[in-house]
């Protein structure tokens, strides 16, 4: 049964693979470059697919003289990334769950570190091993990390033009960078996918797409022509957002509407899901 609560997820570096194993100094490595992987959990009581939640790792433990030679670097106490529970497979004593990545913020130098992640956590912040939080916790880790990325606030709408019997809302090129740039020129459906270098600024070729189209305008109280409503997009995936069949359409909107929720309710532009996919559905 579904249920308002998230999971959290705790990472114990010196136990990843098994307690002391030689193989836990890959786990800052994976944990950079953490996109899909299947997680061992002691209860799935209240899981279900597409509950969202939170990875967090509470210390680190390896010994010293271990990361050294390898020269890892010990991980700092915080919340690393945020999830998306794609399966789960019940067990009485230890079950799992297979979680995709939706947002990691280690990748992004942005963890929540300790004194924060304390403050938002509270007692569950040294628990050593799964729980759940409620939607306001979670809300709260999301505003956190859009306050150290981002500066989103509402915006006063542009004045409609007229030119040569045609009516357009004029884009502010700027806005298109800024986004662009804060993505890092990563496709933000996969950071992974490449594409190649552009001789306009030598960077990954990447393209700025309107989550909520810009067709909409005139449904919204303030501008939409925003960084918090510009995703980065490879070719592939914006082109498959225009021309996809639908059900790909709605997954990749999943995908970026989890992302940019947050950041679109501090622009002033507050939509659902369903409302989203049905701007879609009626063409953009």
């Amino acid at each position: 049964m579904k249920t308002n609560k998230y999971l959290y997820l705790i990472c114990s570096p010196n136990k990843w693979y098994e307690d002391g194993s030689k193989d836990n100094y890959k786990v800052n490595n994976l944990l950079l470059n953490l996109k899909q992987v299947s997680w061992s959990i002691s209860s799935l009581k209240n899981i279900y697919i597409g509950m969202q939640g939170i990875i967090k790792v509470s210390r680190d433990d390896r010994p010293k003289y271990f990361l050294d030679k390898y020269n890892v670097e010990k991980l700092k106490s915080g919340i690393y990334a945020t999830f998306e529970v794609i399966d789960f497979y019940p067990d009485k004593k230890n079950g799992k769950v297979t979680i995709k990545i939706i947002d990691n913020f280690f990748k992004e130098n942005k963890i929540i570190a300790k004194e924060k992640a304390k403050e938002i956590l509270g007692d569950k912040f040294r628990s050593q091993s799964q729980g759940y939080i409620s939607n306001d916790v979670y809300k709260l880790i999301y505003e956190e990390i859009n306050k150290i990325t981002y500066q989103d606030m509402p915006k006063l709408r542009k004045e409609l033009v007229v030119e040569k019997s045609k009516e357009f809302y004029p884009r502010d090129e700027k806005e298109k960078i800024k986004a662009l740039e804060l993505a890092n020129y990563k496709c933000e459906i996969d950071t992974n996918h490449t594409t190649f270098i552009s001789k306009i600024n030598n960077k990954s070729y990447i393209e700025g797409h309107h989550l909520i189209p810009i067709s909409k305008y005139d449904l919204f109280e303030y501008d939409i022509d925003v960084q918090a409503n510009i995703v980065s997009l490879c070719p592939t995936c914006h082109r498959k957002l225009h021309s996809g069949i639908e059900k790909d359409i709605y997954e990749l909107l999943n995908l970026l509407y989890k992302k940019r929720e947050y950041r679109l309710k501090n622009a002033g532009l507050s939509i659902t899901i369903e409302k989203l996919k049905q701007f879609y559905k009626d063409g953009i």
